[in-house]
């Protein structure tokens, strides 16, 4: 892992599990203090507004759990689920708090190491916004403007110094953001975007590739 840069850990396999193991191992790796409650709830959560998710105060993130899916447990559909997982750690930011469980015990947080930063969430379902606040810390380039909210629509980026794709989620105009000013040449057959430029604004539809090359 190289200097400054930030990791994302996501629940933890056996958190909804019947009867997850006891162990301090997922603290460790995350370098945050951790706990699980022998408590059972769904793990909604309210963002709290502080640090890198200022501007969310108040949304709510997670949402019921459906376990009618799981064919070993077909009578499980919207039940409450424990152990949770929460973090204890005074030097993490707490970003966001299980709703439904008492005293609010911190859900989502971020904690500045040395030379890179972890964020730990125990539940799930971060809306695009938050994932791009994530990224735009951690110095991650952002490339589209204005996500959308539905992640069965993503905007799907891939990228070289030389070429780039666009798949965008929606009909419409895009902004694009290059990292440094060049030209867009269309290896598609599509309109190009010619001027020398770090933003340009392009016409697209949803679920359609645009393959171009970059020129400086």
């Amino acid at each position: 892992m190289r200097d400054g840069r930030s990791i994302v850990f996501c629940q933890f396999p056996d958190v909804f599990d019947d009867q997850p193991g006891r162990n301090d191992a997922p603290g460790r790796i995350t370098g945050v203090g951790l706990k699980m409650l022998d408590t059972a709830a769904q793990p909604v959560s309210s963002v709290t507004g502080e640090g890198i998710f200022g501007a969310f105060a108040g949304e709510r993130i997670g949402q019921p759990v459906d376990r009618a899916a799981m064919f070993w447990r077909p009578k499980a559909a919207l039940e409450q689920i424990g152990p949770l997982l929460c973090i204890e750690d005074p030097d993490a930011i707490s970003l966001a708090r299980y709703d439904n469980v008492p005293g609010q015990p911190v859900s989502v947080a971020m904690k500045t190491m040395d030379d890179w930063t972890s964020i730990v969430t125990g539940v799930h379902s971060l809306t695009p916004a938050m994932w791009r606040e994530i990224m735009r810390n951690a110095n991650a380039h952002l490339y589209l403007d204005a996500p959308g909210e539905d992640f069965d629509r993503p905007d799907v980026i891939e990228a070289t110094s030389d070429f780039i794709m666009v798949i965008s989620g929606r009909d419409g105009e895009r902004k694009l953001t290059l990292p440094e000013p060049g030209k867009l040449i269309p290896l598609d057959g599509g309109p190009d975007s010619p001027e020398l430029s770090r933003q340009h604004n392009l016409r697209l539809r949803a679920g359609v590739p645009r393959l171009f090359r970059i020129e400086s």
